[in-house]
Order: structure tokens, then sequence, then C-alpha cells
């Protein structure tokens, strides 16, 4: 596994370590907003080839993501790209493994904390059981909305009970099956100042 806090390095790594993938398919996975369009975009400036974003593929106001992927569209999309396919979204394997397609390359964008450490670590490469941990941010997400409503004076509506989004929920337990930034084979860990 080769490790980069420069965008600009990929691509000589890429060419040195891993010349199979530009003739194929360069998967970018990551948590929501970790950067994975900006570091697609610029991976194609430097090697050629086509960006898929996997968010094209999905309605939105679906509450999920990989369960609701136009696969049809997206194994089409895949097989007509130039190369190399650079396939960037969250919860990318699954995505990749309804289509029956197998990246060549696994770049996982770690999104730094100011003070260096990795801000989704907790979600993203868990150590507790995954329901664990589930019930234990639904829970404190259900705490910090009873804190909200008391501080604003504004009940909760009437019937919601607060917790985790099912998108949410599906980002944190695809991270738990797949463990994408053990399985990555570049890790591009981009700091809070290149956002």
């Amino acid at each position: 596994m080769d490790e980069t806090r420069s965008p600009d390095e990929i691509p000589e790594l890429l060419r040195a370590s891993y010349a199979h993938a530009l003739s194929g398919t360069i998967a970018i996975d990551g948590t929501d907003g970790a950067g994975k369009t900006t570091l697609a975009v610029a991976l194609q400036a430097a090697v050629g080839g086509t960006v898929v974003s996997l968010d094209g593929f999905v309605p939105e106001n679906r509450g999920g993501y990989v369960p609701y992927l136009r696969t049809a569209e997206l194994k089409a999309a895949l097989e007509t790209s130039s190369q190399p396919c650079i396939v960037e979204g969250i919860c990318v394997l699954a995505a990749l493994a309804r289509v029956s397609h197998k990246p060549d390359v696994l770049i996982y964008v770690k999104r730094l904390a100011s003070y260096g450490y990795w801000h989704d670590e907790v979600t993203c490469d868990p150590t507790e059981p995954v329901d664990e941990l589930v019930s234990r941010l639904a829970e404190e997400v259900a705490l910090l909305a009873r804190f909200d409503a008391e501080r604003s004076g504004e009940p909760l509506p009437e019937g919601e009970k607060p917790g985790l989004t099912p998108l949410r929920e599906e980002v944190i337990r695809y991270h738990a099956l797949y463990r994408p930034s053990r399985r990555a084979d570049i890790i591009f860990l981009r700091g809070c100042e290149d956002a």
C-alpha cells in the first residue's frame, strides 16, 4: 500500500506501480465530502480516460445508495468509457460488485482533521461491532437533537425519532464489511487545508 498527501504524486504512483490500471479501472473511495470527485477530475487531467461518478446513477432523495443504483446504466457507462475508467463514489466496491466489475486499483481518500488524525476513522474503520457502533451513534444523534430542542425551545417533531439517516448507516455498514481503507492500493491523505 502506498500513501501520499499530494494528489500530484498519484499519477506517478500509478505509472510506476500500477501501470495495468491505466488501461483498466481506477476506483476512488472514501466517505462523503472526502474529496473523491476533486481527485478523480485531477487524475483524469493527468492520465486521461473517463470519470464515472456513481452519484449520477442514484436517484436523489431515496435515503440510500447502492440498493438504488441504476445498474444497467452504470454497467453501460463502464463498458463504453475510455481508459482508464476512473470510478468515484461512496461505497464504490459494493457498487462495482453489483455490476460484476472489479477495479484494477483502489484509491482511498482519508480526510484528515486539522490536527492530523483521520476525521472519519470511527465510522470508516470501526473497531467495535457494527451493530453496536450504529446503535451508539444513533443514540448520540438523538441526544444532540433533544439538547438542541431544549436550547431552542422548539419541540422535536411528533412521531419522529432522531437518529442516523439510512444513508449514513449504509456507509458505516459498508466500511465495516468491505474495509476499503485497508484494501486500498493507494491512500490519499487529504488535509483540511486541501479543501
